[in-house]
C-alpha cells in the first residue's frame, strides 16, 4: 500500500492593498520562472510583457488589474473592491503562492484599514450611556472615529486597489499625493467636532444637568 501525495491549491484575500511598479514587475517576474503563458489585462487591453503595459498606460494611476497563467494555474485580481490570489495545484504551487504572498502582504494597507473599526464606534455608543456625565467627550471621539471609518468604507468600496505604475522612488511625498484628501478628512473632523459641541451645549441649555449638593 502506497499513500498519495495530493497536491493542493492555494487562495488568500488581502485587505486594501496599494501596488508600485517594482512589485508589479516582481510578481510577473515570479510568475514567468514557474507558469507559462502570463498574461495582464486590464478593464480594456490585454497584454503580456510590463513594457508593453507602461508604454500604452504610461504612469495612469489603475484601480483594476489581473495578471494570469497556466500550467500552474495562477490567478490575481486587483479590483476596486477586493484583492485576489488563487493558485491551482502543481509540483511548484506551494512555493509560487509563497512568493507572490510575500510582495503583496508587504503592500497592504495597515491594520487600521480594516472593519474592526466599527466596533470601537459602537462601544463609544455604549460608554456614553453607561457614563453620561462624559458623554460630551466620548461622542466627540466617536464622531473622529465616525469620519475615519467612512474614509476606510471609501477606500473598501473605490480602492481597495491602487497600482502605480511608476517607481515608489520616483513618487511624490505623501501629503503632495493626498493633499485633496487630507483636506476633506480636517474639514470633516472640524465639522463633527462643531456638531458634537454644539449639540453638550444645547443639551446643557434645554435639559441642564442637576447639580446636586450635600446638606451640612
Amino acid at each position: 500500500m502506497e499513500k498519495l501525495k495530493k497536491q493542493k491549491s492555494f487562495g488568500r484575500s488581502y485587505r486594501p492593498i496599494v501596488i508600485w511598479l517594482d512589485d508589479l514587475r516582481e510578481i510577473i517576474a515570479t510568475v514567468k520562472e514557474n507558469a507559462r503563458d502570463v498574461h495582464i489585462s486590464t478593464e480594456d487591453y490585454l497584454f503580456t510583457t510590463i513594457e508593453e503595459l507602461t508604454e500604452h498606460l504610461g504612469s495612469q494611476l489603475q484601480f483594476e488589474m489581473e495578471i494570469t497563467s497556466s500550467v500552474p494555474y495562477v490567478r490575481i485580481q486587483f479590483h476596486r473592491q477586493w484583492v485576489k490570489m488563487d493558485v491551482a495545484s502543481g509540483p511548484q504551487s506551494a512555493q509560487l503562492f509563497h512568493d507572490i504572498d510575500a510582495i503583496l502582504a508587504r503592500r497592504q494597507r495597515s491594520i487600521f484599514y480594516s472593519w474592526w473599526w466599527f466596533v470601537v464606534i459602537f462601544v463609544a455608543g455604549a460608554a456614553a450611556r453607561l457614563f453620561p456625565e462624559q458623554a460630551g467627550p466620548i461622542t466627540g471621539v466617536q464622531a473622529v472615529f465616525a469620519l475615519w471609518c467612512f474614509w476606510v468604507c471609501f477606500i473598501s468600496l473605490r480602492r481597495t486597489a491602487v497600482i502605480n505604475l511608476q517607481r515608489r522612488s520616483e513618487a511624490r511625498p505623501f501629503y503632495e499625493r493626498n493633499k485633496d484628501q487630507l483636506t476633506l478628512l480636517l474639514i470633516g473632523a472640524c465639522i463633527g467636532g462643531l456638531v458634537t459641541f454644539g449639540g453638550v451645549v444645547a443639551k446643557e441649555y434645554f435639559y441642564p444637568t442637576a447639580c446636586v449638593t450635600k446638606a451640612t
